[in-house]
């Protein structure tokens, strides 16, 4: 229980340096308004996702998935809570399942699995 939280702290963390600084670097309240948001940042979290999953060879798609929702702190900072932060959140769902398959495959990769006798 305490490695998975300290992988979620981890993907957070990273996240949240990572979404703030393409949002100030873009000059855009959410990241996911940005420019270069589906050409760069996003296929960056993805990058990042696979790296994170290289570090921890257990349930990886932990770091992917709070690398993803590292998002909505900085949006809710940014634009408030509003009617449509619900809509913000599913969003978010959708969006962290391609960094989440990311991450889960890569710390699956290079396990050593029990051998069948």
């Amino acid at each position: 229980m305490l490695a998975e939280l300290k992988q979620a702290m981890a993907g957070l963390s990273i996240g949240l340096v990572y979404w703030s600084t393409f949002s100030a670097l873009v000059a855009t309240n959410e990241p996911w308004d940005g420019r270069y948001y589906w050409s760069a940042a996003y296929p960056g979290s993805m990058v990042i996702a696979v790296a994170l999953g290289l570090v921890w060879r257990r349930r990886g798609w932990i770091t992917g998935l709070s690398l993803t929702f590292a998002q909505l702190p900085i949006i809710l900072v940014n634009t408030g809570v509003g009617p449509l932060a619900f809509f913000g959140v599913a969003i978010l769902a959708i969006l962290s399942v391609p960094v989440i398959l990311a991450a889960a495959m890569t710390s699956m990769r290079g396990r050593s699995t029990a051998k069948i006798r």
